[in-house]
């Protein structure tokens, strides 16, 4: 499968006042603005990484950016694809934690480092006492919302609620709280370009729809690597032409393997180097 013309696209801003994107295209001369990206994304509750390197930059940077000292902590977005194809596509989302300016020429460069579900994983606490029979769902959701991000995945309506027999107290980092409180759903969660993700523990669930085919017809590169993890088993690892929709906890059917949930994924590339690559670690549990 070939695909012609990367695009890739950068926007800064808040929260609520998003900024404007600037395009980078793989088919201008090498004297032209480009990017590249490492951004490396897992269904643990750690931040997502991202590394964004923006080259040939003084014009186009001043056009993206506030003032420097107003950079970290406002949001960066990132979407990629090929022209030739569905064109962008949302790949991230995370909250910029350090920049760094290059402003030597001919390549003067700035350097972000983003971290996605920054601030809710590091700063929310969530306190609250909650009486005998109380809903689990009720509580996942008020920590939720003292995390301050949208809920994504399932539908709370597929949920099974369980029932806090001794009732419960929250007391501390939200983040525990959820931990606690998705396991005794079981559930898994993580945060997803800004949302928290909610997915059922296991795939053989038969609502699970799976989200994306991969094959040798669909840009994967070489054979499905076998790899084993100690409280996963057995599993692969992907190598693809870049799939910047996928996230963790995705499903995926790999070719006439089978059905894998993805836990971690890599987006690797630039406009004007080789690669523009997807790495998936793919367990069935």
């Amino acid at each position: 499968m070939a695909l012609f013309n990367r695009i890739v696209s950068l926007t800064v801003g808040t929260a609520g006042n998003v900024g404007q994107a600037v395009n980078f295209y793989s088919d201008k001369d090498q004297n032209a603005p480009h990017i590249t990206f490492n951004i490396v994304k897992t269904n643990s509750q750690e931040p997502n990484t991202a590394m964004v390197d923006v080259y040939n930059s003084e014009k186009t940077i001043d056009y993206v950016l506030p003032k420097a000292s107003e950079v970290t902590k406002q949001i960066l977005i990132l979407h990629a694809g090929y022209e030739q194809d569905v064109g962008l596509q949302l790949m991230y989302v995370g909250t910029i934690t350090n920049l760094e300016k290059h402003p030597q020429k001919p390549d003067s460069t700035v350097k972000f480092t983003a971290n996605d579900g920054y601030e809710a994983l590091t700063t929310k606490r969530f306190g609250k006492s909650y009486e005998k029979k109380a809903s689990a769902k009720q509580l996942m959701k008020d920590c939720s919302d003292a995390m301050g991000a949208p809920v994504t995945g399932m539908d709370p309506k597929e949920i099974i609620d369980q029932i806090l027999d001794g009732g419960f107290t929250a007391s501390g980092p939200a983040s525990n709280t959820m931990d606690t409180v998705t396991k005794k759903l079981k559930l898994r969660w993580s945060f997803q370009n800004g949302n928290i993700k909610i997915v059922p523990y296991s795939i053989t669930n038969s609502e699970i729809v799976t989200a994306y085919f991969i094959s040798e017809f669909t840009g994967m590169i070489g054979a499905p690597e076998t790899i084993t993890d100690p409280d996963y088993g057995d599993g692969y690892r992907i190598k693809s032409l870049l799939l910047p929709q996928v996230e963790p906890d995705d499903v995926i059917q790999l070719d006439k393997y089978g059905s894998f949930r993805v836990h971690k994924v890599t987006h690797s590339g630039g406009t004007y180097i080789a690669d523009f690559t997807s790495e998936l670690l793919v367990f069935s549990k």
